[in-house]
């Protein structure tokens, strides 16, 4: 008898104490930032280096393939805050911010945007958004600006909630083992070093895959004309100019979406939207200088390694020897 209720006290008073043994450890780990994916290494980073550079690149990865393994530009020029298409448009908005609001003395000339058409109007669902938006972008200003495009809800107060172990403990602990301070600085191979193009065959794409990505719908929404016209204003405040940069696309679909007018459709509604005018921004498209065939890319959206990616390093760098 004495010992059912001694369990009947030892049984809650265990679960008792671990339960305040993980609110514990939640709260040590609550400020260690994690290393889930390449953006939670960029904001580790960002949080630390003090790096002043005269460009900032933004971009999704078919651009951070390239410029993670080349050097583009002169040394310690290029600030590289490329990322993924997974936090699109918004992610490098708030990037932008989180660059200047760390110190006053930065002042970049330029700020570069080189994306494909489909990462200017991407918007994150479910999880994609809570992994790379919502769990990494959670200050104040953020978490308001977010809620503007319904991808940013409360979550549910739970048990669940109080004792997540994987996210609350497992993954800063991952954190704290993995994340090491490196530069921002853009730094890598000379890409003249690489002339031999891959030719046809080998890993290229399909067509298939490619005439799937000529029917997406790349116009460019409301919400992220106002998500340009936020870096046009900051642009203004912080005196650098703002440029969007059109990726290599595989030859196929930029020839559809020419025939369709969707590339100048980006163009105007990015330069000549009255209500968001700013004269502080320039738009480019790469593929109207340098045509890249279907084969130079593995799949619909990467060049091939190291000849085109290297070609497209070269692009970058021409552009920026070319900025004033």
């Amino acid at each position: 008898m004495k010992l059912k209720k001694f369990n009947s006290i030892r049984i809650p008073v265990s679960f008792l104490l671990v339960f305040v043994f993980l609110q514990l450890l939640f709260f040590l780990l609550k400020d260690i930032s994690l290393s889930r994916h390449p953006l939670d290494e960029l904001i580790y980073n960002l949080n630390f280096s003090k790096e002043n550079g005269r460009i900032l690149l933004l971009g999704d990865s078919i651009t951070y393939d390239v410029a993670k393994r080349y050097q583009i530009g002169k040394k310690k020029q290029i600030i590289n805050l490329t990322t993924n298409k997974a936090s699109g448009l918004l992610g490098s908005y708030f990037l932008l911010k989180r660059y200047f609001n760390k110190f006053e003395y930065r002042n970049p000339e330029h700020v570069i945007i080189i994306s494909t058409p489909e990462f200017l109007n991407f918007m994150p669902k479910d999880h994609t958004a809570k992994l790379y938006l919502q769990s990494v972008f959670k200050q104040e200003d953020e978490v308001k600006y977010l809620k503007l495009f319904n991808i940013y809800e409360n979550e549910v107060t739970s048990l669940v909630s109080f004792v997540d172990i994987k996210s609350r403990i497992i993954e800063p602990l991952f954190g704290l083992i993995k994340n090491k301070k490196t530069t921002l600085f853009s730094h890598g191979l000379n890409p003249h070093d690489f002339k031999k193009l891959e030719s046809p065959g080998g890993n290229e794409v399909t067509i298939r895959k490619i005439i799937d990505r000529a029917k997406i719908d790349i116009k460019l929404s409301e919400n992220f004309q106002n998500v340009i016209a936020n870096m046009c204003e900051l642009s203004i405040k912080k005196n650098f100019k703002l440029h969007v940069v059109i990726s290599p696309v595989p030859e196929t679909a930029y020839f559809a979406w020419k025939q369709k007018n969707k590339i100048n459709k980006i163009k105007k509604s990015i330069l000549e939207n009255e209500s968001k005018f700013c004269k502080n921004i320039n738009f480019f498209d790469i593929n109207e200088i340098t045509k890249f065939p279907d084969h130079a890319f593995r799949d619909t959206d990467h060049l091939r390694s190291p000849g085109w990616a290297s070609k497209f390093a070269k692009e970058i760098d021409k552009f920026v020897n070319e900025l004033n």
